[in-house]
């Protein structure tokens, strides 16, 4: 197994389900207003607070932002604080301890500046028990700066408000992955299943960008049953274009951009799911946030330079909501401008 915080973790000796679900989020100095909005978000689950645990793992925060968390959320029985102080660590090892913390049922995620939506855990908690799944994805709201809100990886027909269930092996798996993009926005997972096949995040990734793709891509590759809920939009991710315009800034971040995008979906490819529509809307919206850069020129030549022998491959993507088909084919003609 690959490095881990798990390395010398005995499942065996843990109570098994003290909570429905845990919610599972690492922090790194957010904002405390941001923190407070995803708190209320959980606060306010139809699901009733007191039956979600909610994990915190504190990475790398300074002694004062300890402080202020544990002052404002250790009174809180339902809220587990740790705090993981390993300097040279990326949020994978963070991600790591709060799955190792956690002691619900199903685990889920949240982004320390995102929220969820009132009926989102009850909803699809619901789902995958009426399922039987053992990994799960609804739908999210993709808020990225000034731009318009956009919903286009919802990409999986719903009937009647009913989930979409595949077995393994399913090539309908790849496609389903839309409604999360390679995140894990919206995605919910049996405990269980994951300790029993060893699905960690990979810690000794060698950049910064991917460590929840390589853990999705496993996890729906690995699970024996997946249900897709596009009919719940139950999460709202907040993307500023700032993220990884702050993170790319020399040709030499946007080749290693580019490097992480190709190892990401071979990674895929070795989970047995074709992720054609997922990486043509990956390139895509990597391509506006680097042309939101002040050096978006440079940084465009040497990502493009560097992904286009995959984009070459690209095929049309084929939406199973028909719905998306007309915005997918945008998409793709937009790639084909500037790969042509």
């Amino acid at each position: 197994m690959e490095k881990s915080v798990f390395s010398d973790f005995n499942i065996s000796g843990r109570k098994e389900n003290l909570y429905p679900v845990s919610v599972t989020t690492p922090i790194h100095s957010t904002p405390m207003h941001l923190v407070r909005r995803a708190f209320q978000s959980l606060w306010r689950q139809s699901f009733g607070f007191s039956k979600i645990q909610w994990v915190i793992v504190l990475h790398n925060c300074t002694a004062s932002y300890k402080s202020i968390i544990k002052k404002e959320f250790s009174k809180y029985e339902n809220i587990k604080i740790a705090e993981a102080d390993a300097p040279g660590t990326h949020v994978a090892y963070a991600r790591n301890l709060t799955l190792r913390e956690a002691d619900g049922k199903y685990i889920m995620f949240l982004d320390s500046d995102d929220e969820m939506e009132k009926n989102a855990i009850s909803e699809v908690i619901i789902g995958m028990e009426k399922t039987g799944a053992q990994a799960g994805c609804m739908a999210y709201e993709h808020v990225i700066g000034k731009l318009a809100r956009m919903d286009f990886w919802v990409d999986a027909s719903s009937i009647d408000g009913e989930p979409c269930v595949y077995d393994k092996g399913d090539p309908r798996i790849a496609d389903g992955l839309c409604i999360s993009g390679k995140a894990l926005h919206g995605e919910i997972f049996r405990r269980d299943f994951l300790f029993k096949n060893h699905i960690y995040f990979k810690e000794d990734i060698a950049y910064v960008y991917g460590e929840d793709a390589f853990y999705s891509f496993k996890a729906f590759g690995m699970a024996d049953k997946v249900a897709f809920f596009p009919h719940i939009k139950g999460y709202i991710y907040y993307f500023g274009l700032g993220m990884t315009c702050n993170l790319v800034n020399t040709s030499s971040d946007a080749s290693k951009l580019a490097e992480s995008v190709i190892d990401l979906f071979n990674h895929g490819r070795q989970c047995g799911l074709d992720l054609n529509n997922l990486l043509c809307f990956d390139i895509w919206l990597y391509r506006i946030m680097l042309s939101n850069n002040p050096k978006s020129l440079l940084l465009l030549k040497e990502f493009d330079k560097k992904i286009s022998p995959l984009a070459a491959h690209l095929k049309p993507p084929i939406m199973q909501c028909k719905e998306k088909q007309p915005q997918a084919d945008q998409v793709f003609a937009s790639l084909c401008a500037a790969f042509k």
